[in-house]
């Protein structure tokens, strides 16, 4: 293995990684796990994700394409 793939494995986990705690954080903070935010019946907010959900997502799959590469 050379420099270039040792530097790709490093970003890859970091990204994996950064995602997976991303998501613990979320789970610590509580309620609503899901990606839309929780309303009541007359569709005001009561509650958001901590962290968008599509960031982490984006995180880990990026992690994966360039493993991938």
């Amino acid at each position: 293995m050379d420099t270039i793939d040792k530097a790709a494995m490093a970003l890859s986990a970091t990204l994996v990684l950064l995602g997976v705690v991303l998501g613990i954080v979320e789970v610590l903070a509580g309620q609503p796990y899901g990606a839309a935010p929780l309303t009541d019946d007359a569709g005001q907010v009561l509650a958001t994700p901590a962290i968008d959900p599509a960031l982490r997502t984006g995180l880990v799959v990026s992690g994966l394409v360039v493993l991938l590469l």
